[in-house]
């Protein structure tokens, strides 16, 4: 679970993000990804990098993650201002079952909010360009609303 995050399979221990001096104003940002959204998660993170004023926090979710491509971000992140944890998620089969029209895609991204210890996140589609601070999201108050969406 979210607090007792294990060593992912590379045997990698775990980024420990507690200690990532992250202004309470910037939420923490959620993508799901698999081996095909590599290169596109790389020019989100990079805008992340680029635009942001704050430290991150980052959670990238995956199912099967190349262990190759787990490394490049751990070693391309380093020096940023981005904290990087990755997470693998096992879709067991019971939820696997749902309506065939759930992508696991979509599955991986139901699950995200039982993963994590934040009280909000913003999550992105990890092909999105990133072309501005996250700071004017992150200044929108959610209320008491669950959640907040964009077309």
């Amino acid at each position: 679970m979210a607090g007792d995050q294990q060593p992912d399979d590379l045997g990698l221990p775990a980024i420990n993000l507690s200690g990532l001096a992250v202004e309470s104003s910037a939420r923490p940002i959620a993508f799901t990804i698999d081996n095909r959204y590599i290169k596109p998660l790389a020019v989100a993170l990079l805008g992340i990098m680029d635009h942001s004023r704050l430290p991150r926090r980052v959670y990238v979710f995956h199912e099967g993650l190349h262990p190759l491509f787990r490394v490049m971000l751990r070693f391309w992140l380093r020096h940023s201002n981005i904290g990087l944890q990755i997470i693998k998620i096992r879709v067991n089969h019971k939820i696997s079952a749902l309506p065939h029209h759930f992508s696991r895609a979509i599955l991986l991204r139901l699950l995200i909010a039982s993963r994590i210890r934040e009280s909000e996140f913003l999550y992105l589609d990890s092909d999105v360009i990133i072309r501005d601070d996250l700071a004017v999201i992150d200044a929108i108050p959610l209320d008491d609303a669950l959640i907040m969406a964009s077309p």
